[in-house]
């Protein structure tokens, strides 16, 4: 009776961790889906971050180059307003800009004669 008992025992014991590990394979199964699922959001979030990265930084181009061309079509209307003051006044005295004009040539000529 005590073989018995001992097989119905190990048969127990058997039976036992068969189950222990049938469920410990289960739960890593399950882990593992579950790692693989975060794993597929990161990705798509990645690539969610990616896209607005590179929607952002269209954004801050365009607003960019838009600010560049506001700037360079001001300084062109202040040149030309500048410009068009200067002839004003040289056509209103044209014998005082032209003794300024000499008197700033002979000066560079000057320095430069070095």
């Amino acid at each position: 009776m005590n073989d018995s008992y001992s097989t119905a025992e190990e048969t127990a014991d058997n039976v036992a961790y068969t189950a222990e590990k049938e469920a410990a394979k289960h739960k890593l199964e399950g882990a593992k889906k579950h790692v693989s699922h975060i794993a597929e959001e990161a990705k798509e979030a990645a690539r969610d971050l990616g896209s607005a990265a590179k929607i952002g930084a269209s954004a801050l181009r365009d607003a960019s180059r838009s600010r560049v061309y506001s700037a360079r079509d001001l300084a062109s209307d202040r040149a030309l307003s500048a410009r068009d003051d200067l002839e004003s006044r040289v056509r209103r005295e044209p014998v005082k800009y032209m003794g300024i004009a000499l008197g700033t040539g002979f000066v560079l000529g000057w320095l430069f004669r070095g």
